[in-house]
């Protein structure tokens, strides 16, 4: 599938940011498919943890979440229309919507980044896996990739107003996760919760390798 245009232009300079700002270095990029139906499951430190993953993706285009907030009429609404972003609204009824979504764009062998975390990590550690996600991963069965990004909660958290372009980032890649591993299966008293759990202990797994430069 084409990758529609203002998706492939942000890709491209987030690209070239990560590479050229950041000493981006990534490790096990052929892990990631290159088409059919994927969740790709992430830690979250910082703002630019989805670009850098869509950034490290260049063969599809991925979907996201954003918070409903951010589709206010303005400079984000207009690029997060257009790069392929769904939003969420954790206090109304678009919850639902965004999971129906991503449940369709799944069926359309689409692939769609999730963060079992839920929010930016506020200190820089693992937070508790959201059951959501378990949720999304049981109902699609479909692939997981964990990803672990290194160096981005000290590039921009949420704590500052601008990225330090004196850091390093890092991710890397692990191999897909297939349903009959991340999903303890229907009778489980905590399916979902334990599903997300599963999810964010692969991604808690990854380490960095002797990584080659990007």
């Amino acid at each position: 599938m084409k990758m529609n245009l203002h998706y492939r232009s942000i890709r491209y300079f987030f690209s070239i940011a990560f590479r050229e700002l950041w000493g981006g270095e990534v490790y096990g990029q052929e892990n990631i498919p290159p088409a059919g139906a994927c969740l790709i499951a992430a830690n979250h430190a910082s703002f630019l943890d989805p670009p850098f993953v869509a950034a490290v993706c260049p063969q599809r285009e991925i979907f996201y979440f954003a918070r409903q907030t951010l589709f206010r009429p303005g400079f984000w609404h207009f690029i997060l229309s257009r790069i392929n972003t769904i939003p969420v609204d954790r206090d109304g009824d678009s919850d639902l919507k965004a999971i129906r979504r991503v449940l369709k764009l799944l069926r359309e062998d689409q692939g769609v980044t999730i963060f079992p975390e839920g929010t930016r990590t506020p200190d820089g550690y693992f937070q508790k896996a959201q059951a959501g996600v378990g949720f999304l991963a049981c109902r699609s069965a479909v692939p997981v990739v964990p990803i672990r990004l290194f160096g981005t909660y000290a590039i921009w958290n949420r704590h500052h107003t601008a990225p330090d372009f004196h850091r390093r980032a890092q991710l890397v890649i692990g191999l897909p996760i297939l349903p009959s591993l991340y999903d303890p299966g229907p009778t489980h008293p905590q399916r979902y919760q334990e599903s997300a759990r599963r999810i964010l202990g692969a991604i808690r797994q990854l380490s960095l390798p002797h990584l080659r430069r990007w």
